[in-house]
C-alpha cells in the first residue's frame, strides 16, 4: 500500500528491552524505524489512527500484523500488541489482521495486551536525540529503597547527606549519594520524556549514562508523584526496561527460581526514590539552581 509510511516524529533507531538474564541483567535489542517499515517486524501495509498492519512477504506466504503505536514523548514509543509472542504469530491477510487490533476496551485492560517500549537514540536523519525537560527541577534531598525479590537485602539510603538537582542543563537529574549502606556513588539520568498514561498516572523514561554507575538497567521507566503542599516528590522505577514492572507482585516462567514448585510466583519490586526539596535561604520554598 503506497499510502502507508511512518510519520518524521516516529522515523529513527530504537532501543528495546529484548530479555532479562536470570540474574536480572537487562539485555537490549536495536529496532529502526524507516519512512514505511519496521525492519524485523515488517512493512507499512496500512495505518488506522494509531493502528498499523506490518506485513512480511516470503515466497510461500505473506503474513500480516496489527500494532498499536503512539508517540508517548518525543523520544520514546509506546507500542501494544495483543500477543506476547508478537513477532511468531501473524495472520494470512488483511481481513484477520485488522480484526485482531486491539479495542479501546484492550488497551485499557493490561491483562489483554503486551506493551513494548521503544527509547529512541537517534533520529530519522541520523542526529542523535536532543533530551527533553525533566518535570522535576531544582536541589532536593534523598532517600532511597529498593525492596525486591531479586536481592535478599533490602537497599536503603535515607542519610541526609544524600542530595538529587537538575543543574545545569535541566535535562538531566544528577543523584549523589552519600554515607549510604552502599559506597558514595553519583549517577546521572537523562531525561528522555515523560507522559501521563495509564490510569492518569505520570510516567518518566531515564537513560543512565556513564559506564560505571548505574542505578539499575541502563533505561528506566519510572512513575512519578508529587505533594502539591510540600512539594516532595516520589519516583517509582520499574524493575527492568519496561513500564509494567513497577511496584506489583507478578509471575514469571514456571521454571522461574522465584515460583514455589506449582508455577506460581511471588515476584516483586518497589524500589522508590524520594525527594525533599531544600529550601533556599531566601525567598520562597520555589527551587533553582545556583
Amino acid at each position: 500500500d503506497a499510502s502507508c509510511y511512518f510519520p518524521f516524529e516516529f522515523q529513527g533507531g530504537y532501543i528495546t528491552q529484548n530479555t532479562v538474564t536470570p540474574e536480572g541483567a537487562v539485555r537490549y535489542s536495536r529496532i529502526n524505524i524507516t519512512e514505511n517499515a519496521i525492519p524485523l517486524w515488517g512493512m507499512c501495509h496500512k495505518r488506522r489512527d494509531n493502528n498499523v498492519i506490518l506485513m512480511t512477504a516470503s515466497e510461500e506466504a505473506s503474513c500480516y500484523r496489527c500494532f498499536h503505536l503512539k508517540l508517548v514523548s518525543k523520544n520514546v514509543l509506546r507500542v501494544l500488541a495483543a500477543d506476547k509472542d508478537y513477532l511468531s504469530k501473524c495472520h494470512t491477510n488483511e481481513e484477520k489482521a485488522l480484526a485482531s487490533c486491539l479495542t479501546d476496551e484492550d488497551l485499557l485492560n493490561e491483562a489483554k495486551n503486551t506493551e513494548i517500549i521503544l527509547y529512541k537514540f537517534h533520529e530519522w536523519d541520523g542526529a542523535e536525540v536532543r533530551q527533553e525537560y525533566c518535570p522535576i527541577h531544582g536541589r532536593y534531598r534523598m532517600t532511597y529503597s529498593v525492596d525486591s525479590s531479586d536481592t535478599t537485602d533490602g537497599i536503603e539510603c535515607d542519610s541526609v547527606e544524600s542530595e538529587v538537582d537538575n543543574c545545569p542543563s535541566g535535562s538531566a537529574l544528577n543523584l549523589r549519594f552519600r554515607n549510604c549502606a552502599f559506597p558514595d556513588r553519583e549517577v546521572t539520568f537523562e531525561c528522555l520524556g515523560h507522559w501521563r498514561g495509564f490510569g492518569n498516572r505520570n510516567y518518566l523514561a531515564l537513560l543512565s549514562t556513564g559506564n560505571e554507575s548505574h542505578l539499575g538497567p541502563k533505561y528506566r521507566c519510572a512513575t512519578y508523584t508529587e505533594n502539591p503542599k510540600t512539594g516532595e516528590i516520589e519516583i517509582s522505577f520499574s524493575r527492568d526496561s519496561t513500564c509494567r514492572a513497577i511496584e506489583r507482585q507478578y509471575v514469571r516462567h514456571p521454571n522461574s527460581r522465584y515460583t514455589n514448585g506449582n508455577g506460581i510466583g511471588s515476584e516483586y519490586h518497589h524500589e522508590v526514590l524520594t525527594l525533599r526539596p531544600i529550601p533556599l535561604e531566601f525567598g520562597p520554598v520555589t527551587q533553582y539552581c545556583r
